[in-house]
């Protein structure tokens, strides 16, 4: 991990920006900002799960947030060195160069989530054109259209609507 002072969002940013009292605290793996895709949402909600059940009164660890001229705004999470915090975080950066997703639940659950907003916003007709450009019958395009939430995975046996919902 990566000590705060020597942290830089990007190569055109200063390092160990702010937080003076923190230069020594490390980075956290997982960062998230405005424009984050589900993997990186999923990642930052499962980190910050696993550093509250570690440190419920928060001593050891700290959420902040920066605006940012590229991104809008960032959070990154600061973490006392030394602290059941830093050994989960070191635990999290070895289990993500392994595999990229840290809880397959949760981020299944997410995407899901975010696939039936996208679905419910689309109008009947929208959702039409989808379904027919997905190569789905008829019978379910009369029918799914009207639905609230989009097709199940038995309604659409080759992924295609899914797909679509979530394209990022």
């Amino acid at each position: 991990m990566q000590s705060y002072k020597d942290f830089r969002p990007t190569r055109f940013d200063h390092a160990g920006l702010g937080a003076p009292d923190r230069q020594d605290w490390f980075v956290a793996p997982c960062a998230h900002h405005r424009g984050a895709d589900t993997l990186t949402e999923a990642n930052w909600a499962e980190q910050l799960a696993r550093l509250e059940s570690a440190d419920p009164e928060g001593n050891d660890h700290e959420v902040h947030q920066f605006g940012h001229w590229a991104c809008g705004w960032f959070e990154i999470v600061l973490v006392r060195p030394g602290s059941n915090c830093e050994a989960v975080c070191r635990d999290l950066e070895k289990s993500i160069c392994d595999y990229p997703v840290l809880n397959d639940d949760r981020y299944s659950e997410l995407r899901w989530d975010q696939a039936a907003q996208f679905w419910a916003g689309l109008s009947t007709a929208e959702r039409r054109r989808l379904l027919r450009a997905a190569g789905c019958p008829e019978q379910l395009i009369r029918n799914a259209a009207r639905r609230k939430s989009p097709p199940r995975d038995s309604e659409d046996p080759h992924g295609r609507v899914w797909e679509y919902l979530t394209e990022e």
